[in-house]
């Protein structure tokens, strides 16, 4: 489990809101190590295009990640060494490993109301 202190309503907001939901689950299909960093592509059936956009925020196994590459079924995003070293995915995440995925909280919301308000 991937855990960091929440933030406090005095404190600003450096990232992504992370709720902690899974909305759906993934696969690892790809993960290409180069010098330090990794690029990851997880799997994802029925992947909703509405909730990824490229350099667009999603949530893998609690962590706030960048998407980079999109395709129907998958999404790629890029870890860095200190997200390599001090979490599951440097050790854990290899091909073929189940992953949680939770989508953007702010592009929900936005989906839902478009979807209920338009005319």
């Amino acid at each position: 489990v991937n855990l960091e202190q929440s933030l406090m309503p005095t404190q600003l907001l450096d990232g992504h809101l992370v709720q902690g939901h899974v909305d759906i689950t993934g696969v690892i299909a790809d993960r290409v190590d180069h010098k330090g960093s990794s690029i990851i592509t997880v799997e994802i059936d029925n992947l909703d295009p509405l909730l990824v956009i490229p350099k667009g925020s999603i949530t893998i196994d609690g962590m706030s990640l960048t998407i980079i590459d999109i395709t129907d079924n998958s999404i790629a995003v890029s870890l860095v060494d200190y997200t390599l070293e001090n979490t599951i995915a440097g050790t854990l995440w290899q091909i073929g490993e189940v992953v949680n995925i939770e989508y953007d909280t702010i592009g929900k919301y936005i989906t839902n109301y478009m979807k209920y308000n338009q005319k």
